[in-house]
């Protein structure tokens, strides 16, 4: 059984795999990659040769909000490839079965338009100085603390894309007629056999067939 320290690192893994696809559609709009490797050679040259004075100009160049965006974007890209790997591997272990059997099952058609609405605010933003770089953290740090808080970080569209289905549920035999949460990977779940779980964070599942993986 998961502690809740974990739960909450998985729930956290979740939400920045949820916007990876603004981060890489950020970094196609503004990194340019010839000109950005030519301007980091010459920051790091000169770097070397005066650190403090090369930062007071690179902070004053209108180009340096936007290379830190695009860097911003390459790690969040990076740390979410980590966490896709690591959320695969959580799916092989600790799962729970109890012989139960799903009652009712509905799956999600559609992601919900709240991350594509919050997909579009940050890309209409030019990011050519302090004050626009300010404005993207903002806008960045109120979208995740919104997903935080409505809980809604099982709708990824990263894992839509990646073949996981999600849906709500019931079981059968459950006296207090509970809907939960579920996350399943690829083949939808056969309610007439019994099913395995493992809880991510609150009344959220992953759910598989009690023979499957």
């Amino acid at each position: 059984m998961l502690e809740n320290k974990d739960k909450l690192i998985i729930k956290k893994q979740l939400i920045l795999q949820s916007y990876t696809p603004l981060f890489i559609l950020l970094l196609f709009r503004h990194c340019n990659i010839i000109f950005d490797y030519n301007l980091f050679y010459k920051f790091l040259t000169l770097f070397i040769l005066n650190p403090i004075n090369t930062l007071k100009i690179a902070f004053h160049s209108n180009q340096f909000f936007r290379v830190v965006t695009c860097i911003i974007c390459i790690l969040w890209i990076i740390f979410s490839i980590i966490y896709s790997l690591r959320f695969k591997y959580f799916q092989t272990y600790n799962f729970t079965s109890n012989g139960d059997y799903i009652k009712s099952i509905k799956y999600s058609s559609d992601i919900s338009l709240n991350f594509f609405t919050s997909y579009l605010l940050p890309l209409l933003i030019d990011i050519n100085n302090i004050n626009d770089f300010l404005v993207f953290i903002f806008m960045l740090m109120l979208m995740l603390v919104l997903i935080w808080k409505s809980n809604l970080f099982y709708q990824n569209p990263l894992l839509f894309v990646c073949g996981y289905k999600t849906f709500t549920y019931s079981i059968k035999d459950n006296e207090n007629n509970t809907d939960y949460i579920g996350i399943t990977y690829k083949n939808k779940i056969d309610i007439s056999k019994t099913i395995k779980v493992k809880n991510i964070y609150d009344n959220v599942y992953i759910v598989f067939n009690d023979l499957d993986y």
